[in-house]
C-alpha cells in the first residue's frame, strides 16, 4: 500500500512513516520542512516533498496513484497566531479531503484531538476519570478556542465529504501523547521533560498538579493507531479514540523514571492542573478502536520511558 503522510517529519508523522516501512508499505512524506529531519536514518527509503498542506494542487498531485493518506500536519500552539491556527488546523484536513476526492483516493485518516470533548468534569473528571466515549458531547476550551473549534470544523467537514463523495474518512482522537519530539517543559510536554531531566536535561519544577491524573499514550502506540486505521477493512464508525489505559500523575511518571533510569530531577507541587489548561484531563474509552480497527496498545510506561530515554541519548 502506498500512503501519503502529511506532516511526516513531525512527532507522530515520523513514527507513522516508520510503522509503514516496518509493515512493508510505501510512505510518501509531505512536510513544510525541507531535509530529512527525524527520518535521517531512513531517508533513502522514503520519498519526501517540501510544501504546504494548504496547496490543494500539490496535495492532489502527490495523491495520484496513492492508496491512502494520513493527515498529521498541524501547527502548535494554534493560538499563537489565530489566523494561521485556523488556516492550518481547520483547512489543512479539508484541503486533504478535497485533494483525496480529486485524486480518487478512497481512505483518509487524520489526527483530530481529545480536546474536542472540551471540559471533562463530573464522572469524567477528577477524581473518577470514567472513560470518555466517542459519543460524548463536544465543547471549546477557554484556553484553546482556535484549536478546539478548528478540529470540530474539520470533523464535520470530514463527515460531509464522506457522505457526499463516498470517501472513507476516519478521525482519530488521541490520549495525551508523549515521546521523542515533545520534551520542552510546557503543557503536555512536561512528561517528556521529566524523562529528559534524567538523561542530562535540566531539572524540572512544576508549581502545581501532583494530584492530577491524565491518560498518556506513547507516540509509538499513537502511530500504531494510525496504521490500524489505515489498514482496517472498512470500519463502520467515522471517529475513534486511540487510548492507552495509562492513567497517571506526574509523580507517577517521576517514580517510573526513577525506577527505570535510576535518576530523576523533578519537583511537582500539590493540587490539580499541572499543564494550566483547565479541566480537560481524563481517560478515553478505546473499546471501539479495539473492535473495529483491531488496535490495542502495547507500550507500558516502563518500556516507553526506556525507549524515550534511548532516543534522547542518541540525539545528544
Amino acid at each position: 500500500m502506498k500512503v501519503l503522510v502529511t506532516g511526516g517529519l513531525g512527532m507522530i508523522g515520523a513514527f507513522v512513516v516508520r510503522e509503514l516501512l516496518d509493515a512493508g508499505h510505501v510512505p510518501i512524506v509531505l512536510d513544510r520542512h525541507d531535509g530529512p529531519g527525524a527520518l535521517a536514518d531512513v531517508a533513502a527509503e522514503v520519498e519526501r516533498h517540501a510544501g504546504s498542506v494548504l496547496d490543494v494542487e500539490l496535495v492532489t498531485e502527490l495523491l495520484m496513484g496513492v492508496d491512502a493518506v494520513a493527515h498529521l500536519a498541524g501547527v502548535l500552539p494554534a493560538e499563537a497566531v489565530p489566523y494561521d491556527g485556523y488556516r492550518v488546523t481547520a483547512m489543512g484536513p479539508v484541503t486533504t479531503f478535497e485533494a483525496a476526492r480529486r485524486a480518487g483516493v478512497r481512505r483518509v485518516v487524520w489526527a483530530s484531538a481529545k480536546a474536542v470533548y472540551g471540559e471533562l468534569s463530573g464522572a469524567y473528571g477528577h477524581p473518577s476519570y470514567e472513560p470518555v466515549p466517542e459519543t460524548h458531547s463536544r465543547g471549546v476550551l477557554a484556553f484553546s478556542p482556535v484549536y478546539c473549534a478548528s478540529k470540530q470544523l474539520a470533523e464535520e467537514a470530514g463527515r460531509h465529504y464522506a457522505a457526499t463523495y463516498g470517501i472513507e474518512i476516519t478521525a482519530l482522537r488521541f490520549s495525551t501523547i508523549f515521546g521523542p519530539g515533545k520534551v520542552a517543559p510546557r503543557g503536555a510536554a512536561l512528561v517528556g521533560a521529566i524523562v529528559q531531566s534524567a538523561v542530562g536535561g535540566p531539572p524540572i519544577t512544576v508549581s502545581q498538579g501532583a494530584e492530577q491524573r491524565d491518560e498518556i499514550i506513547y507516540v509509538r502506540d499513537a502511530a500504531r493507531g494510525v496504521l490500524a486505521a489505515l489498514t482496517a477493512p472498512s470500519p463502520e464508525s467515522w471517529v475513534f479514540n486511540i487510548a492507552s489505559g495509562l492513567l497517571v500523575s506526574l509523580p507517577d511518571v517521576a517514580q517510573a523514571v526513577q525506577a527505570r533510569l535510576g535518576m530523576v530531577r523533578a519537583s511537582i507541587g500539590g493540587g490539580l492542573d499541572p499543564f494550566g489548561i483547565g479541566p480537560m484531563y481524563g481517560r478515553l474509552d478505546g473499546s471501539l478502536a479495539a473492535t473495529e480497527l483491531g488496535f490495542e496498545p502495547v507500550w507500558d510506561l516502563d518500556a516507553a520511558i526506556g525507549d524515550f530515554a534511548d532516543a534522547l541519548t542518541v540525539g545528544q
